[in-house]
Order: C-alpha cells, then structure tokens, then sequence
C-alpha cells in the first residue's frame, strides 16, 4: 500500500516536472521571438525579458551552491 502510494507520488512528480520544463521551453522560445523581431517596441521587451531570465539564473546559482547559474554569453 505504502509502495504503491509513493510511486503515485513520483509519477505525479515526475508529470510536474515534465509540464515545468516544457513550460519553461516555450518561455525561451516567444523571448526569442521577441528578441528577434524587427518592431523596436517589441524587441526591447524581449530583451528586457531576457535579462530578467539572466537575472533569476543569477539568483537561483546564489541559493543552490552545488550548481553554477545558467547565463549565456550574449547580453
């Protein structure tokens, strides 16, 4: 009973961590778009959007020692 009920929950953790990923995926891809765009208005918001991605890299690198932050070389 134990046993089924903690596989439940790692499958559960698992589809959660599955739907982050491919929520994140999707975030990168429209500030790329953003980015990319030839609407001065529009691209400035994906840069910003951008270097607040960078940003929260930094910050997540801050709290979790045994990993380096995630920052690209093109700010």
């Amino acid at each position: 009973m134990v046993i089924t009920a903690l596989t439940a929950a790692g499958h559960a953790a698992s589809g959660v961590a599955a739907a982050v990923k491919q929520a994140n995926d999707l975030t990168d891809s429209m500030i790329s778009d953003l980015k990319a765009s030839e609407n001065l208005t529009i691209n400035r918001v994906g840069q910003v959007s951008n270097s607040a991605s960078q940003a929260s890299n930094k910050v997540k690198g801050v709290f979790n020692k045994d990993k380096e932050p995630e920052v690209s070389g093109d700010e």
